[in-house]
């Protein structure tokens, strides 16, 4: 008897040897290459991290190797062959007119070979086309933008690898043709808006790989670089020099032969073309994994039971220390989520049950994983090219006992999860609602100190002001949304830890539009180190912001102040602005600083965002 117990024990610790010894080799694989262990393993696939330059979202690319070229292709994408990349980042959609606009305003970019596309007299400066794919853009003019912005154009395999991921597709979506996932063959006739196509997109969340306008890569062009001696295995970076350079993933007037993920198309540096663009990369650096690992403090993962059922055979008819391992009917290693805002958590081994049959163990082990699948921490708004940033559910401390009449006491409140814009809404933007027949213009074209302000190419990323509640509840109700209730507003500003300002306690000037700094609005999001926790821009100063709620000193006295998702008082004369504005004292910019005025009214220093439901 006392052997047989003592046979159990070693039965059991040989088994929970194996189990850690699963945990530890099996999870990890599937987030990163087993070339490195570096930071970079924690950081999924298709996770979505925002640009501070230009607002552009960059898409992570692990680490890793992937099938580049074809065995069937055109004579210059011949052979198939393996390559391994470092980890880096690639832009999630075609740099638009309205970002390379930002780059000339700061004097790093020269203007574009025209201001044309092929059927549009006035395309680039033209507020419609704020977020159509910049064109006319050869290889210098689109080098000089990577550079402004902190990145250079993707190396040629940096490019392929993230338009067919792993798994080397013929089309970013896979390997079967379908003229509804792209803009190409000329079915539109000229340029979409940048990420139109959701279909489309890559194994990794990018849109517009294939189809509406060529992109510029960085190698030098040579029609057998894929066969010679020159062409690394590890991060090729195309020939020293050469007469052409490459643009790749063809465009609206291409056929579906020339938008595979393969196709390589040649022409010299200096050339520039209607159909032709580009985007940006940049490789991973350790400060990244810094960055988003303060952004995921913010997040709660509220876990769920799965079972993982793990057969273990002694190799011998002894029990040894060397098995066979088979895991099956589990869920596996969570797979990559296109913009994920949340780390594959590791499992957790709750309870296992141990039975000896036939020299065969089987192990009940219980995995903690996320109840849904990561939701991104940002997207881009299709009606109006407007970045979303997720607030994740959860609760925050609203109000404060030390402010002003009406911002206390500070309370504790629940909201359920939302999006909400990361910037006010700009002139472009509300050009388009007015454009579309779903907006009336607003109350006055000018600004405090320009006669030309909206409609004017040169202000089409300021923030929209003049705009009344009802304007701002118009817009909102175009995009699919609403104004964000009050608390919304506020948690999206000063985040969990009831932060006075949107960077933190203490004021800091260098941070916010504010009391005549400038003199007047400035290009929204132009104050990145004022950011809140989650990353929205522009919380403080720059222009007030209307919110949905009706106003009233007493609000957070009463009981329906601290309930789930508060959404104000039901009737009331004023509604309330939030942030204060260009002209505002530091304390008006406080996260909890409220103003109400009468709803009809508007003035040079009032704008707004958006907001909407997780869904």
């Amino acid at each position: 008897m006392n052997t047989r117990y003592q046979t159990k024990q070693v039965i059991k610790t040989v088994l929970c040897a194996a189990i850690i010894l699963i945990l530890q080799l099996s999870i990890p694989v599937a987030t990163a290459s087993a070339h490195s262990k570096t930071a970079d393993q924690q950081i999924p696939a298709g996770y979505g991290m925002v640009r501070n330059t230009d607002g552009m979202i960059e898409i992570f690319i692990p680490a890793g190797a992937f099938w580049m070229g074809s065995d069937t292709g055109n004579a210059n994408e011949n052979p198939a062959h393996e390559v391994y990349l470092d980890a880096y980042w690639i832009d999630q959609t075609e740099v638009t007119n309205a970002m390379y606009n930002r780059c000339v305003s700061a004097g790093a970019c020269e203007m574009l070979a025209s201001r044309e596309s092929y059927n549009i007299a006035k395309y680039y400066g033209n507020p419609t086309y704020d977020q159509f794919p910049v064109v006319f853009a050869n290889y210098y003019r689109a080098e000089e933008y990577c550079r402004w912005a902190g990145s250079s154009l993707p190396t040629e395999a940096q490019w392929e690898k993230a338009a067919r991921g792993p798994d080397g597709l013929q089309w970013p979506w896979g390997n079967e043709y379908n003229g509804s996932f792209l803009n190409a063959n000329y079915a539109v006739g000229d340029t979409t808006s940048v990420g139109s196509y959701s279909v489309g997109i890559s194994p990794y969340g990018i849109y517009d790989m294939a189809g509406n306008v060529f992109e510029w890569v960085k190698d030098w062009y040579s029609v057998d670089y894929y066969r010679s001696q020159a062409s690394p295995t590890q991060n090729p970076a195309g020939p020293a020099s050469g007469q052409e350079k490459i643009l790749r993933g063809g465009s609206w007037l291409s056929n579906m032969d020339a938008v595979r993920t393969t196709t390589r198309k040649e022409y010299a540096p200096g050339a520039a073309n209607y159909d032709w663009g580009f985007r940006c990369a940049r490789p991973y650096t350790q400060q990244d994994n810094q960055i988003i690992q303060a952004q995921q403090r913010q997040q709660n993962i509220q876990p769920t039971q799965m079972v993982q059922n793990i057969q273990i055979e002694p190799s011998n008819q002894t029990i040894q220390t060397v098995w066979d391992i088979q895991i099956e009917n589990g869920p596996g290693i969570l797979p990559p989520y296109q913009g994920m805002n949340q780390f594959v958590s590791q499992p957790t081994v709750l309870n296992q049950s141990i039975s000896v049959v036939n020299q065969q163990q089987n192990i009940a082990i219980e995995q903690t994983w996320p109840t849904e699948t990561p939701t991104p921490s940002s997207r881009i708004r299709n009606q109006d090219g407007m970045t979303e940033i997720y607030i994740p559910a959860g609760p925050f401390t609203m109000g404060t006992g030390s402010g002003n009449a009406g911002e206390g006491p500070a309370h504790e409140v629940y909201l359920d999860a939302y999006w909400i814009d990361q910037t006010e809404v700009t002139n472009a933007m509300y050009s388009r609602c007015v454009s579309a027949g779903a907006c009336q213009l607003l109350g006055s074209q000018q600004s405090y100190s320009r006669q030309k302000y909206y409609g004017q190419p040169e202000f089409a990323d300021y923030p929209a002001i003049y705009a009344n509640a009802y304007r701002a509840d118009e817009y909102c109700a175009w995009i699919g949304g609403s104004l964000p209730t009050e608390a919304q507003w506020e948690k999206a500003a000063r985040g969990t830890e009831a932060l006075l300002w949107p960077w933190g306690d203490t004021f800091d000037g260098r941070n916010v539009n504010y009391y005549y700094s400038i003199g007047d609005t400035t290009p929204v999001g132009n104050y990145p180190s004022g950011a809140s926790p989650y990353g929205v821009l522009d919380m403080a100063g720059n222009a007030y912001e209307w919110v949905k709620d009706w106003y009233s000193e007493s609000y957070y006295n009463t009981p329906d102040a601290s309930m789930q998702n508060p959404a104000g008082p039901i009737t009331g004369n004023s509604r309330i602005l939030r942030g204060g504005s260009w002209l505002s004292g530091f304390n008006a910019t406080r996260t909890t600083a409220r103003k109400s005025f009468e709803p009809g009214a508007s003035n040079y220093d009032w704008g707004f965002r958006c907001a909407r439901p997780a869904q």
